[in-house]
Parts: C-alpha cells; sequence; structure tokens
C-alpha cells in the first residue's frame, strides 16, 4: 500500500497507507487519492455509485473488514476520534460509525440529500460539519446539534487554541 500526499494527491511509495488507486476495484473511493482517514492499521474511505458507502480496510492488505451504506455520500474523508469515523455529506447528512464494528452509532438528517459532502473535522467531543444549507457542530458522542459556526475552509484547531463554539480552558 502507498501514502498519498492531499497537497499534490501523488502516491508515496513505502509509507503505509493506500493511495485509492491502490486498493481493491470495491474499495476505490468516487474521488481519487486523499479520500482517506487511517489510524491503528485500517484505512477509512467512501465511494458513492449507487447511492454511497463508507470503508473500513486493512492497512496491510487491503481486506475490507466492514462497509456501511450512506445516503448519496463521496466526497468526504472520514475524521476519526479515538472510537468513532465520521462523514458528512450534502444537505447536512452527518453519520458516526464505531471505528472496529462499523455499527452506526448516529445519524444527524438534513432537509434534502444529494450527492457531494465536505470532510468534517472532528475535535474535543464535537463534529464541525460544512454544508451549503450552514454549518453543524454536533456532540461526537450523540449527534446532538450544539451550534452552528461560519467557515470556508475546514476549521483546524490547533493545541491550546479553541475551535469555532468551543470555549477556551482556563
Amino acid at each position: 500500500m502507498m501514502q498519498c500526499c492531499c497537497r499534490d494527491s501523488h502516491a508515496h511509495p513505502g509509507t503505509g497507507i493506500s493511495n485509492a488507486h491502490s486498493l481493491p476495484p470495491v474499495f476505490r473511493p468516487s474521488r481519487p487519492a486523499c479520500l482517506l482517514g487511517r489510524a491503528g492499521g485500517v484505512v477509512y474511505t467512501g465511494g458513492a455509485g449507487s447511492g454511497g458507502t463508507v470503508y473500513a480496510a486493512s492497512e496491510a492488505d487491503g481486506t475490507v473488514l466492514w462497509t456501511q451504506p450512506v445516503e448519496n455520500g463521496d466526497n468526504s474523508s472520514p475524521a476519526l476520534s479515538d472510537t468513532d469515523a465520521y462523514v458528512s455529506y450534502a444537505c447536512g447528512l452527518v453519520y458516526a460509525f464505531d471505528r472496529v464494528t462499523g455499527q452506526q452509532r448516529w445519524f444527524s438528517n438534513g432537509p434534502c440529500e444529494g450527492g457531494g459532502g465536505k470532510t468534517p473535522v472532528y475535535h474535543s467531543g464535537r463534529v464541525y460539519a460544512r454544508d451549503f444549507l450552514g454549518n453543524k457542530i454536533l456532540d461526537a458522542g450523540t449527534g446532538n446539534l450544539l451550534g452552528t459556526f461560519q467557515a470556508g475552509p475546514a476549521p483546524a484547531p490547533a493545541a491550546g487554541v479553541a475551535a469555532p463554539g468551543v470555549p477556551r480552558a482556563g
């Protein structure tokens, strides 16, 4: 397997993460290169076709460990917490899946459905999901709506810096 560099979408041999093109055909995401999350020897991605699917595969050999259907999902790299994988799609559709079993933990619905989506951000127990209908801050454990935030690009919280909607500690 190979690692891709999201800045230039090129594969870099020998670094351990799969580029979408090196995965088995069933595991190739609908968009090339860097729609991958990686942790603990597992690669997570999404793909589209008839509806959409979230996949988890072994980093070592590409064996698909689990799949889960999603509504029209095709443009979201999974964001990972210690226990869950989060994806967000057009119309505010956001999902949380158990990273080990693939079991859906929660689903945050929206007013419509359609293709597309944007990669969510996980930070401090919250999921930040962006959409043309509005950006959501969700509780990562329950999927409950905690608020909204303004951002074009995904928020990129740094250590010691509060993310949107997260009070700064101390």
